[in-house]
């Protein structure tokens, strides 16, 4: 027998096995990335602390086989832990706990919520914040319920409390229309800023190319409207010809204002509208509607002949229609 043979499988189940300290390294990498992603409070400085300086893990029972609400478990150890990656950063009148759940080990650790809030030294402040932890996952968690790994956190992130937590949209004023509830968040905000400087743009465009003189050499500013009008021309024909790609000028010039100006706004401390999947998939379907409208203007019932080209892979080019408005909102999603 040729034993060098069973030296590739053993090396990826070796790969596989990894210590507690590990698990914890992940999870404490994973809670400051998420504190990147939503302390945007912070400072350059402090981020920094945050980067270089290892936290303080808070630890509590939530879910047991020995405890009165017990669930069905799946995890080596029978227990769930609510462990809270927590620093004091420098400056700040309060702490920073990331919070999730996972088993002692920390292997299946995920950040949840971020909570604010002072404990200096390990006091009743910080057995406050822990205790209302463990009630927020006990609440979220079926009795019953079959907890694996990564299905317990599915639970908890789908009903986050409202106090002291942020996954990023977050409401700011509620009210009804037709019976429903709905919210103004702060993608809503981010959104209109963003409208509202390019409309604040347009309207200087438009006075600064009617005050033009055709004889004079033209300022700073209208050089550059021309130059950026000129470029969204170009790429236009260049991709789509002469002979429709100026039609799309306008469209694919704001939608590149658009995006240049929402992705930026994330420099200024605003959450970046594209941030939302809401509003990237809004763009891909509205990308996607004018697609195939101007495919049957054009093309008559071309347009569809082209999914049965050719017919063996008709199924393949069926779904890559449907795919596209997906495809295109995710990637920008990802973006950000």
């Amino acid at each position: 027998m040729k034993y060098h043979l069973l030296l590739p499988p053993v090396v990826l189940a070796l790969c596989g096995c990894h210590s507690d300290s590990y698990y914890q390294e992940q999870a404490v990498e994973s809670a400051r990335k998420f504190i990147y992603k939503h302390a945007r409070e912070l400072s350059a400085e402090q981020f920094a602390y945050v980067r270089l300086t290892p936290p303080v893990l808070l630890t509590g029972p939530v879910l047991s086989k020995n405890s009165e609400n017990a669930v069905e478990d799946s995890l080596a150890g029978g227990e769930k832990m609510q462990i809270c990656v927590t620093w004091h950063v420098p400056d700040l009148a309060t702490d920073y706990l990331v919070f999730g759940i996972s088993e002692p080990r920390m292997a299946y650790w995920r950040p949840l919520k971020l909570i604010r809030r002072q404990i200096g030294k390990l006091d009743g402040n910080a057995q406050k914040a822990m205790n209302k932890a463990r009630k927020y996952a006990m609440e979220k968690t079926k009795e019953g319920e079959k907890v694996g790994p990564g299905s317990v956190f599915r639970t908890v992130v789908l009903a986050a409390p409202n106090d002291d937590v942020t996954f990023g949209v977050d409401g700011l004023l509620k009210y009804e229309l037709f019976g429903q509830e709905l919210w103004i968040t702060n993608t809503h905000i981010s959104l209109l800023l963003v409208v509202l400087t390019l409309t604040i743009f347009a309207l200087f465009a438009n006075r600064a190319i009617k005050k033009a003189d055709p004889n004079e050499v033209p300022g700073t500013f209208l050089n550059i409207v021309e130059y950026l009008v000129e470029t969204v021309d170009n790429l236009t024909r260049t991709n789509m010809g002469e002979k429709h790609g100026w039609k799309f000028s306008n469209y694919i010039g704001t939608l590149f204002a658009f995006l240049l100006v929402a992705n930026l706004s994330g420099l200024f401390g605003l959450r970046p509208p594209t941030a939302d999947y809401g509003v990237t998939l809004g763009l891909a379907l509205i990308t996607f509607v004018l697609i195939h409208y101007n495919g049957f203007k054009y093309e008559k019932a071309g347009h569809v002949g082209k999914l049965f080209q050719p017919l063996l892979l008709t199924p393949i080019n069926i779904i890559g229609e449907i795919a596209t408005p997906l495809s295109m909102s995710l990637r920008l999603f990802g973006n950000i």
